[in-house]
């Protein structure tokens, strides 16, 4: 209801504004540049409500595709929080009463249907990370330590955090391709912080995690969990679900309450710093002053974060 009163009040606006220049001599071409600022001050009104997840609209701009009884416009979103551009087209008609938000085009072949969404080619673009102030890594990490998790692999002054989940199918597949070694010949220290985002399941999962931490070191319990399954993820989850509830299910409620708070204070920790995801990785270059570096979301290549200045 309230997008639709906010397009409203804007169609009143612009409408009473169309009303007066009808009063002023003014060219076609003029007339014609009205209507499509008019149609995209509609779009951005329609898409406002973006802002509330920290997507904003970046530009609008009328290109040539034919679709009959429609003007195309290529809209361009700018989403803050995963640092990426998105492309994508909608559609007013050309009487101005209909706004289409994605449209289909529809081939027939013999007896086959084929159906494609119309949109521009490249519709994602990853733009460069930000240098902004992570300290609050650096607090959530300290905690780590002070509670005797270990979650740190190799020993070196280029330090990545990696924030991952035990049930996030990417991460999986990265942990198993781990090697201290070539982490050594990197020089990078790496610290593994648990983002419990698979709901209760990952809280539990964490909890069993820890525990196995706590008895085999980070890097032994990586590799153990990496065994399960046989490298399959789907049979991994499985068996990591198995063992992670007879874990739980052996604790007195104290210990239960004890390290689920934990669990749930790291993870909202980590919301507060603004994590959408995982994997997510942090990087603060050596000696950089004032803690500012990169948080990027999704994987991208060690030796290539560790290039970032």
């Amino acid at each position: 209801m309230r997008i639709l009163l906010s397009v409203a009040i804007l169609t009143f606006l612009l409408a009473s504004c169309s009303q007066a220049e009808k009063t002023k001599e003014t060219s076609v071409k003029n007339q014609v540049s009205s209507d499509i600022l008019k149609d995209e001050n509609l779009i951005k009104a329609v898409l406002k409500p973006l802002s509330r997840k920290n997507v904003v609209v970046k530009q609008v701009k009328k290109v040539n595709l034919d679709v009959p009884g429609f003007f195309t416009f290529e809209v361009t979103l700018l989403d803050k929080g995963r640092n990426v551009e998105i492309n994508k087209y909608i559609w007013i008609s050309r009487d101005g009463k209909y706004l289409v938000l994605d449209m289909f085009s529809i081939k027939r072949e013999k007896d086959k249907v084929l159906i494609r969404p119309l949109a521009p080619q490249k519709r994602i673009k990853q733009l460069p990370p930000k240098k902004e102030d992570l300290s609050w890594i650096k607090k959530i990490d300290e905690q780590l330590t002070k509670e005797g998790i270990p979650h740190v692999i190799g020993k070196g002054e280029k330090k990545v955090y990696v924030i991952w989940d035990v049930y996030c199918p990417f991460c999986y597949e990265h942990i198993k391709r781990l090697s201290s070694e070539k982490l050594a010949k990197e020089g990078i220290e790496l610290h593994m912080i648990p983002f419990p985002v698979h709901g209760k399941a990952s809280i539990t999962g964490t909890m069993y995690f820890i525990k196995l931490s706590k008895e085999k070191g980070a890097e032994g319990a990586l590799k153990y969990i990496t065994t399960l399954g046989n490298g399959n993820f789907r049979d991994y989850v499985k068996e990591f679900e198995k063992e992670s509830n007879a874990y739980v299910k052996g604790l007195s409620e104290k210990e239960r309450k004890k390290e689920e708070q934990f669990v749930e204070n790291l993870k909202k920790e980590l919301i507060k710093g603004k994590v959408r995801g995982t994997p997510t990785i942090i990087y603060i270059p050596p000696n950089e002053k004032n803690n500012m570096g990169y948080k990027i979301l999704g994987y991208k290549p060690l030796n290539e974060v560790v290039k970032m200045k």
